[in-house]
């Protein structure tokens, strides 16, 4: 799990988690310039542009969860790549890359 950073307005730190595989936790962290709390746009693609957009939403970032955004996001199919972006206002993180759990027995991840 690499954090991506986004544009310096709310310096937001991406990332994800493999929960399962069908599914993944993506997160944005943000770095406020102030207390108010933040809307965030996530998206989902099959694609390094994002292009195909599997999935999005909006999440909340608020100082109550240190402006940290967290989904749960399912339909995903087992051992394949996903591309992930958040966007706040202006600001847009770098396009991220993971991968959901392969089906089957697992030995290692």
């Amino acid at each position: 799990m690499t954090p991506e950073r986004c544009a310096p307005c709310c310096s937001c730190t991406a990332r994800t988690r493999a929960v399962s595989r069908h599914s993944h936790v993506v997160l944005a962290s943000a770095d406020p310039t102030s207390t108010s709390p933040i809307e965030v746009r996530w998206r989902i693609g099959s694609d390094p542009a994002v292009a195909s957009t599997i999935a999005q939403g909006t999440a909340l970032a608020t100082s109550e969860r240190d402006f940290t955004s967290k989904v749960d996001v399912g339909g995903l199919e087992p051992g394949r790549p996903y591309y992930y972006v958040f966007e706040s206002g202006r600001d847009r993180s770098p396009i991220g890359r993971t991968r959901t759990l392969p089906a089957g027995n697992v030995d290692r991840v």
